[in-house]
Protein backbone atom coordinates (compact mmCIF):
# COMPACT_ATOMS: atom_id res chain seq x y z
CA UNK A 1 0.00 0.00 0.00
CA UNK A 2 1.44 3.46 -0.64
CA UNK A 3 2.26 5.42 2.01
CA UNK A 4 2.49 9.25 2.83
CA UNK A 5 3.47 11.15 5.63
CA UNK A 6 2.59 14.83 6.76
CA UNK A 7 4.60 17.06 9.07
CA UNK A 8 2.19 19.17 11.21
CA UNK A 9 1.33 21.21 14.11
CA UNK A 10 -2.75 21.30 13.58
CA UNK A 11 -2.82 24.51 16.41
CA UNK A 12 -5.77 23.83 15.95
CA UNK A 13 -6.51 21.47 12.87
CA UNK A 14 -8.71 22.85 10.02
CA UNK A 15 -10.44 23.22 6.80
CA UNK A 16 -7.13 23.91 4.96
CA UNK A 17 -5.41 21.14 6.69
CA UNK A 18 -7.98 18.57 5.23
CA UNK A 19 -7.52 19.79 1.92
CA UNK A 20 -3.59 19.54 2.45
CA UNK A 21 -4.53 15.82 3.32
CA UNK A 22 -6.92 15.30 0.68
CA UNK A 23 -4.88 16.63 -2.31
CA UNK A 24 -1.78 13.98 -0.97
CA UNK A 25 -4.28 11.28 -1.42
CA UNK A 26 -5.51 12.29 -4.91
CA UNK A 27 -1.84 13.70 -6.07
CA UNK A 28 0.42 10.65 -4.68
CA UNK A 29 -2.35 7.69 -4.46
CA UNK A 30 -1.83 7.30 -1.35
CA UNK A 31 -3.77 5.04 0.39
CA UNK A 32 -2.64 5.35 4.44
CA UNK A 33 -1.36 9.08 5.65
CA UNK A 34 0.99 9.07 9.08
CA UNK A 35 0.92 12.88 10.61
CA UNK A 36 4.14 13.24 12.16
CA UNK A 37 2.86 15.93 14.76
CA UNK A 38 4.32 18.42 17.61
CA UNK A 39 2.67 17.85 21.07
CA UNK A 40 1.81 20.22 23.75
CA UNK A 41 4.26 22.53 22.37
CA UNK A 42 4.64 24.30 18.47
CA UNK A 43 7.73 25.71 17.17
CA UNK A 44 6.39 29.19 17.48
CA UNK A 45 7.82 29.01 20.89
CA UNK A 46 4.13 28.74 22.41
CA UNK A 47 1.97 25.63 24.47
CA UNK A 48 -0.67 24.28 21.95
CA UNK A 49 -4.10 26.08 22.09
CA UNK A 50 -5.41 21.82 22.44
CA UNK A 51 -3.85 19.21 24.03
CA UNK A 52 -2.02 16.62 21.81
CA UNK A 53 -4.76 13.74 22.01
CA UNK A 54 -7.47 16.39 21.01
CA UNK A 55 -5.38 17.59 18.02
CA UNK A 56 -4.35 13.43 17.01
CA UNK A 57 -8.07 13.09 17.39
CA UNK A 58 -9.08 15.28 15.29
CA UNK A 59 -6.75 14.79 12.50
CA UNK A 60 -7.53 11.45 12.21
CA UNK A 61 -10.99 12.69 12.03
CA UNK A 62 -9.54 15.10 9.31
CA UNK A 63 -7.95 12.09 6.62
CA UNK A 64 -5.08 11.09 8.58
CA UNK A 65 -4.57 7.19 9.30
CA UNK A 66 -1.96 7.20 12.28
CA UNK A 67 -0.62 10.11 14.43
CA UNK A 68 2.82 9.93 15.72
CA UNK A 69 4.20 12.35 17.57
CA UNK A 70 7.17 14.51 17.30
CA UNK A 71 9.21 14.84 20.56
CA UNK A 72 9.20 17.85 22.19
CA UNK A 73 12.65 18.55 22.25
CA UNK A 74 12.50 19.38 18.28
CA UNK A 75 8.94 20.24 18.33
CA UNK A 76 10.24 23.92 20.52
CA UNK A 77 13.37 24.01 18.52
CA UNK A 78 14.47 26.29 14.91
CA UNK A 79 13.22 25.33 11.43
CA UNK A 80 15.76 22.70 11.03
CA UNK A 81 15.97 20.74 14.45
CA UNK A 82 12.36 20.82 13.79
CA UNK A 83 12.56 19.12 10.43
CA UNK A 84 15.30 17.12 11.37
CA UNK A 85 13.58 15.50 14.00
CA UNK A 86 10.14 15.29 11.94
CA UNK A 87 12.10 13.42 9.22
CA UNK A 88 13.69 11.18 11.45
CA UNK A 89 10.49 9.82 12.85
CA UNK A 90 9.07 9.79 9.52
CA UNK A 91 12.52 7.34 8.30
CA UNK A 92 12.42 5.12 11.46
CA UNK A 93 9.23 3.94 10.64
CA UNK A 94 10.88 1.99 7.56
CA UNK A 95 8.45 2.29 5.12
CA UNK A 96 8.77 3.58 2.12
CA UNK A 97 6.87 6.41 0.77
CA UNK A 98 5.83 10.12 0.09
CA UNK A 99 6.66 13.03 2.19
CA UNK A 100 4.15 15.43 1.30
CA UNK A 101 4.76 19.09 2.57
CA UNK A 102 2.56 22.38 1.33
CA UNK A 103 4.47 25.05 -0.67
CA UNK A 104 4.03 28.15 -2.51
CA UNK A 105 6.63 26.86 -5.37
CA UNK A 106 7.30 24.23 -7.49
CA UNK A 107 9.05 21.25 -5.70
CA UNK A 108 11.73 21.93 -9.10
CA UNK A 109 12.13 25.38 -7.90
CA UNK A 110 12.41 24.12 -3.77
CA UNK A 111 14.82 21.80 -4.42
CA UNK A 112 17.32 24.62 -6.64
CA UNK A 113 17.03 26.58 -3.78
CA UNK A 114 17.83 23.66 -1.13
CA UNK A 115 20.85 22.98 -3.34
CA UNK A 116 21.49 26.59 -3.30
CA UNK A 117 21.40 27.09 0.45
CA UNK A 118 23.32 24.06 0.77
CA UNK A 119 26.54 25.83 -0.92
CA UNK A 120 28.98 26.39 2.04
CA UNK A 121 30.58 29.51 0.38
CA UNK A 122 27.23 31.33 0.37
CA UNK A 123 26.22 29.87 3.85
CA UNK A 124 29.72 31.25 5.75
CA UNK A 125 29.48 34.37 3.58
CA UNK A 126 25.78 35.00 4.99
CA UNK A 127 26.80 34.19 8.51
CA UNK A 128 29.97 36.42 8.46
CA UNK A 129 27.86 39.40 6.73
CA UNK A 130 25.33 38.73 9.97
CA UNK A 131 27.70 39.16 12.44
CA UNK A 132 29.23 42.63 11.10
CA UNK A 133 26.11 43.96 10.44
CA UNK A 134 24.75 42.77 13.68
CA UNK A 135 21.06 41.52 11.49
CA UNK A 136 19.23 38.17 11.85
CA UNK A 137 20.97 35.27 9.12
CA UNK A 138 17.61 35.30 7.47
CA UNK A 139 17.90 38.86 6.69
CA UNK A 140 21.64 38.74 6.48
CA UNK A 141 20.52 35.86 3.49
CA UNK A 142 18.04 37.76 1.97
CA UNK A 143 20.06 40.91 1.12
CA UNK A 144 23.16 38.55 0.23
CA UNK A 145 20.63 36.51 -2.47
CA UNK A 146 19.20 40.30 -3.71
CA UNK A 147 22.74 41.30 -4.33
CA UNK A 148 23.60 38.17 -6.30
CA UNK A 149 20.56 38.74 -8.07
CA UNK A 150 19.10 36.20 -6.92
CA UNK A 151 15.80 37.68 -6.37
CA UNK A 152 13.49 34.82 -7.08
CA UNK A 153 15.15 32.88 -4.43
CA UNK A 154 14.84 35.62 -2.00
CA UNK A 155 11.00 36.02 -2.29
CA UNK A 156 10.52 32.05 -1.79
CA UNK A 157 12.38 32.20 1.40
CA UNK A 158 10.01 34.56 2.58
CA UNK A 159 7.17 32.29 2.89
CA UNK A 160 7.60 30.15 6.12
CA UNK A 161 6.19 27.32 4.65
CA UNK A 162 8.67 27.47 1.36
CA UNK A 163 11.27 27.69 4.74
CA UNK A 164 10.45 24.38 5.96
CA UNK A 165 9.71 23.10 3.09
CA UNK A 166 13.59 23.44 2.15
CA UNK A 167 15.08 22.26 5.50
CA UNK A 168 12.58 18.62 4.27
CA UNK A 169 14.46 18.35 1.76
CA UNK A 170 17.97 19.21 3.02
CA UNK A 171 17.32 16.13 5.60
CA UNK A 172 16.28 13.43 2.89
CA UNK A 173 19.40 12.17 1.89
CA UNK A 174 19.43 9.98 -1.66
CA UNK A 175 19.05 6.85 -0.61
CA UNK A 176 16.17 8.14 2.42
CA UNK A 177 12.89 5.61 1.69
CA UNK A 178 11.35 8.83 1.37
CA UNK A 179 10.70 11.31 -1.30
CA UNK A 180 9.44 14.65 -1.35
CA UNK A 181 6.12 15.86 -2.98
CA UNK A 182 5.33 19.28 -2.72
CA UNK A 183 1.12 20.25 -2.29
CA UNK A 184 1.06 23.51 -3.51
CA UNK A 185 -0.54 25.96 -1.35
CA UNK A 186 -3.72 27.47 -2.62
CA UNK A 187 -5.86 30.30 -0.70
CA UNK A 188 -6.88 27.27 1.41
CA UNK A 189 -2.96 27.77 2.89
CA UNK A 190 -2.18 30.98 3.14
CA UNK A 191 0.34 30.86 6.18
CA UNK A 192 -0.87 33.25 9.30
CA UNK A 193 -3.21 35.30 6.66
CA UNK A 194 -4.63 38.38 8.71
CA UNK A 195 -8.42 37.15 7.10
CA UNK A 196 -10.35 34.45 6.05
CA UNK A 197 -10.92 33.09 2.50
CA UNK A 198 -13.60 31.42 2.19
CA UNK A 199 -14.37 28.33 4.07
CA UNK A 200 -10.56 28.44 4.86
CA UNK A 201 -8.81 30.31 7.77
CA UNK A 202 -4.94 29.85 8.68
CA UNK A 203 -4.85 28.40 12.51
CA UNK A 204 -3.27 31.89 13.63
CA UNK A 205 -6.55 33.70 12.69
CA UNK A 206 -8.85 30.84 14.03
CA UNK A 207 -6.30 31.52 17.48
CA UNK A 208 -6.95 34.68 17.16
CA UNK A 209 -10.70 34.49 16.70
CA UNK A 210 -10.52 31.96 20.01
CA UNK A 211 -8.66 34.89 21.92
CA UNK A 212 -11.22 37.02 20.89
CA UNK A 213 -14.06 35.51 22.03
CA UNK A 214 -12.63 34.26 25.94
CA UNK A 215 -14.44 36.02 28.43
CA UNK A 216 -12.99 36.82 31.32
CA UNK A 217 -14.21 33.58 32.75
CA UNK A 218 -12.33 31.86 30.31
CA UNK A 219 -15.76 31.06 28.26
CA UNK A 220 -16.45 30.66 24.63
CA UNK A 221 -19.58 31.09 22.63
CA UNK A 222 -21.97 28.54 21.49
CA UNK A 223 -21.75 27.92 18.89
CA UNK A 224 -17.63 28.43 18.56
CA UNK A 225 -17.36 31.24 15.90
CA UNK A 226 -14.28 29.45 14.01
CA UNK A 227 -16.85 26.22 13.69
CA UNK A 228 -16.91 27.26 9.95
CA UNK A 229 -13.33 26.90 9.33
CA UNK A 230 -12.90 23.80 10.76
CA UNK A 231 -13.64 20.13 9.66
CA UNK A 232 -17.68 19.79 10.67
CA UNK A 233 -16.52 16.21 11.82
CA UNK A 234 -13.72 17.62 14.21
CA UNK A 235 -16.51 20.22 16.32
CA UNK A 236 -17.69 17.06 18.68
CA UNK A 237 -14.40 16.19 20.19
CA UNK A 238 -13.63 19.78 20.84
CA UNK A 239 -16.88 20.57 22.22
CA UNK A 240 -16.56 17.52 24.38
CA UNK A 241 -12.82 18.71 25.64
CA UNK A 242 -14.51 22.16 26.36
CA UNK A 243 -17.39 20.86 28.51
CA UNK A 244 -14.62 18.99 30.31
CA UNK A 245 -12.74 22.16 30.80
CA UNK A 246 -9.82 21.15 28.40
CA UNK A 247 -9.72 23.49 25.80
CA UNK A 248 -8.77 25.95 25.31
CA UNK A 249 -5.34 26.31 26.98
CA UNK A 250 -5.03 29.19 29.55
CA UNK A 251 -2.95 30.87 27.98
CA UNK A 252 -2.40 33.67 30.47
CA UNK A 253 -2.69 31.29 33.59
CA UNK A 254 0.48 29.07 31.28
CA UNK A 255 2.18 32.60 30.86
CA UNK A 256 2.56 32.86 34.62
CA UNK A 257 3.68 29.33 35.04
CA UNK A 258 6.50 30.17 32.46
CA UNK A 259 7.35 33.06 33.81
CA UNK A 260 7.69 31.83 37.44
CA UNK A 261 10.11 29.03 35.98
CA UNK A 262 12.25 31.44 34.33
CA UNK A 263 13.17 33.55 37.55
CA UNK A 264 14.72 30.42 39.19
CA UNK A 265 16.98 30.24 35.90
CA UNK A 266 20.61 31.82 35.74
CA UNK A 267 22.77 32.41 32.56
CA UNK A 268 24.53 29.04 33.43
CA UNK A 269 20.88 27.13 32.74
CA UNK A 270 20.66 29.08 29.23
CA UNK A 271 24.36 28.72 28.12
CA UNK A 272 23.28 24.53 27.54
CA UNK A 273 20.29 25.51 25.51
CA UNK A 274 20.73 25.72 21.63
CA UNK A 275 20.89 29.03 19.69
CA UNK A 276 22.56 30.75 23.22
CA UNK A 277 25.98 32.30 22.18
CA UNK A 278 27.73 35.60 21.96
CA UNK A 279 26.43 36.79 25.32
CA UNK A 280 22.66 36.22 24.40
CA UNK A 281 22.41 34.43 27.96
CA UNK A 282 23.56 37.46 30.07
CA UNK A 283 20.70 39.87 28.11
CA UNK A 284 18.02 36.95 28.71
CA UNK A 285 18.84 37.00 32.53
CA UNK A 286 18.48 40.73 32.94
CA UNK A 287 15.82 41.43 30.88
CA UNK A 288 13.74 38.48 32.98
CA UNK A 289 14.94 40.35 36.37
CA UNK A 290 13.36 43.77 34.59
CA UNK A 291 10.33 42.30 33.62
CA UNK A 292 6.99 41.00 34.91
CA UNK A 293 5.95 38.46 31.83
CA UNK A 294 7.56 36.06 29.58
CA UNK A 295 6.48 38.17 26.42
CA UNK A 296 7.89 42.01 28.14
CA UNK A 297 11.18 39.84 28.36
CA UNK A 298 11.27 38.63 24.88
CA UNK A 299 10.25 42.21 23.30
CA UNK A 300 13.10 43.15 25.48
CA UNK A 301 15.86 41.04 24.39
CA UNK A 302 14.49 41.37 20.93
CA UNK A 303 17.10 43.03 18.61
CA UNK A 304 17.81 42.95 14.55
CA UNK A 305 19.62 40.19 15.67
CA UNK A 306 17.64 38.04 17.52
CA UNK A 307 14.07 37.54 16.35
CA UNK A 308 11.33 37.65 18.32
CA UNK A 309 10.69 33.57 17.30
CA UNK A 310 13.93 32.85 18.60
CA UNK A 311 13.61 34.07 21.69
CA UNK A 312 10.13 32.44 22.04
CA UNK A 313 12.15 29.02 21.59
CA UNK A 314 14.45 29.89 23.91
CA UNK A 315 12.72 30.90 26.37
CA UNK A 316 10.11 27.77 26.06
CA UNK A 317 13.30 25.49 25.57
CA UNK A 318 14.46 27.20 29.15
CA UNK A 319 11.09 26.45 30.62
CA UNK A 320 10.63 22.57 29.53
CA UNK A 321 14.18 21.81 30.09
CA UNK A 322 15.01 21.01 26.61
CA UNK A 323 19.01 21.45 26.03
CA UNK A 324 21.11 21.68 22.69
CA UNK A 325 22.41 17.83 23.49
CA UNK A 326 18.96 16.77 23.67
CA UNK A 327 17.77 18.76 20.34
CA UNK A 328 20.80 17.88 18.61
CA UNK A 329 20.01 13.75 19.46
CA UNK A 330 18.11 11.17 17.38
CA UNK A 331 14.58 10.46 18.32
CA UNK A 332 14.21 6.89 20.79
CA UNK A 333 11.16 5.51 20.28
CA UNK A 334 7.85 6.34 18.13
CA UNK A 335 5.25 7.37 20.26
CA UNK A 336 1.16 6.84 18.87
CA UNK A 337 -1.02 9.05 19.79
CA UNK A 338 -4.28 8.17 17.85
CA UNK A 339 -5.24 5.29 14.61
CA UNK A 340 -8.30 4.40 12.66
CA UNK A 341 -8.51 0.86 11.11
CA UNK A 342 -6.13 1.68 8.42
CA UNK A 343 -3.97 3.07 10.56
CA UNK A 344 -3.93 -0.38 13.17
CA UNK A 345 -2.71 -2.24 9.81
CA UNK A 346 0.05 -0.08 9.65
CA UNK A 347 1.24 0.34 13.14
CA UNK A 348 0.83 -3.90 12.96
CA UNK A 349 3.68 -3.38 9.80
CA UNK A 350 5.69 -1.14 11.89
CA UNK A 351 6.56 -3.21 15.01
CA UNK A 352 8.35 -5.17 12.21
CA UNK A 353 10.02 -2.49 9.86
CA UNK A 354 10.28 0.25 12.22
CA UNK A 355 14.63 1.01 13.37
CA UNK A 356 12.99 2.41 17.14
CA UNK A 357 10.78 0.75 19.44
CA UNK A 358 6.88 1.71 19.41
CA UNK A 359 5.22 3.06 22.07
CA UNK A 360 1.39 3.63 22.90
CA UNK A 361 2.39 5.49 26.25
CA UNK A 362 5.37 6.29 28.43
CA UNK A 363 5.03 3.31 30.15
CA UNK A 364 6.35 1.17 27.45
CA UNK A 365 9.22 2.94 27.21
CA UNK A 366 12.69 0.79 27.40
CA UNK A 367 15.18 1.33 30.59
CA UNK A 368 17.71 2.76 27.90
CA UNK A 369 19.09 6.11 28.65
CA UNK A 370 18.35 7.99 26.03
CA UNK A 371 14.27 6.95 26.11
CA UNK A 372 14.28 7.52 29.37
CA UNK A 373 15.47 11.13 29.28
CA UNK A 374 13.28 11.75 26.35
CA UNK A 375 10.33 10.53 28.37
CA UNK A 376 11.20 12.47 30.95
CA UNK A 377 11.34 15.95 29.07
CA UNK A 378 7.66 14.71 27.71
CA UNK A 379 6.30 14.30 31.28
CA UNK A 380 7.39 16.90 32.99
CA UNK A 381 6.26 19.28 29.42
CA UNK A 382 2.82 17.28 29.85
CA UNK A 383 2.45 17.72 33.44
CA UNK A 384 3.13 21.43 33.04
CA UNK A 385 0.50 22.06 30.42
CA UNK A 386 -1.87 19.65 31.87
CA UNK A 387 -1.73 22.37 35.05
CA UNK A 388 -2.68 25.08 32.89
CA UNK A 389 -5.90 23.78 31.34
CA UNK A 390 -9.38 25.68 32.64
CA UNK A 391 -10.01 22.25 34.66
CA UNK A 392 -6.32 21.70 35.10
CA UNK A 393 -5.59 17.52 35.32
CA UNK A 394 -2.94 15.67 37.69
CA UNK A 395 -2.56 12.00 37.64
CA UNK A 396 0.30 10.07 35.30
CA UNK A 397 -1.55 10.15 32.20
CA UNK A 398 1.66 9.98 30.29
CA UNK A 399 2.00 6.58 31.62
CA UNK A 400 -1.80 5.30 31.88
CA UNK A 401 -3.52 6.95 28.77
CA UNK A 402 -3.12 5.48 25.39
CA UNK A 403 -4.10 6.04 21.77
CA UNK A 404 -7.43 7.60 20.15
CA UNK A 405 -8.96 4.67 18.18
CA UNK A 406 -11.51 5.65 15.28
CA UNK A 407 -13.28 4.25 12.38
CA UNK A 408 -12.38 5.01 9.33
CA UNK A 409 -15.86 6.34 8.38
CA UNK A 410 -14.82 9.99 7.17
Amino acid sequence: MKTAFVIAEYNPFHNGHRYHLRETRRLTGAERVVAVMSGNYVQRGEAALCDKMLRSRTAILGGADLVLELPVKYAVSNAGRFAAGAVAVAEACGVEGTLSFGASAELEELQELTALLNDPVLTEEAKRISREIGKTYPATLDLLLREKGLTASAERLRDPNNVLAVEYLKQLRDNSLLRPFAVWRSLSQVHDATEPRGEFASAGYIRRLIDEELSAEGTLCQPFGFAEYVPEECLPPLTEAYEEGRFPLDRRLFGVAAFSRLLTLTEADFTVLDNVNQGLENKIVQAIRDSATVEEAVAAVKSKRFTMARLRQIMLAAVLGVTKEDASSAPSYLRVLAFNGTGRKLLAELRETATLPVVTNLSDVSRDPACQRDAALEYQADKLYDACLPRPRGGNRAFLEHPAILSDER
